[in-house]
């Protein structure tokens, strides 16, 4: 998860205990990775990257966490 309007890495520490998160977040304060994969402004957003850094699933909103997590799992397989 990228979180954009984060002043420090803090921040992100903070939002996690704050909704519970269990995935890795990352504190995006100049909006980099924002500027990249931010495209369609849905949120949340997943982004599915296999290890040869394609992007092999991208979904928006609450309903595609279970198809971003499947995607996830094949990968792994």
């Amino acid at each position: 998860m990228v979180l954009r309007d984060c002043a420090e890495p803090a921040s992100a520490g903070e939002w996690i205990e704050a909704f519970g998160s269990t995935h890795p977040v990352l504190c995006d304060s100049e909006a980099t990775a924002w500027d990249v994969y931010g495209v369609g402004l849905g949120k949340p957003q997943y982004i599915v990257i296999d290890q040869d850094m394609n992007i092999v699933f991208r979904g928006m909103g609450p309903g595609d966490a279970s198809e971003a997590e499947a995607e996830v799992l094949e990968l792994l397989d």
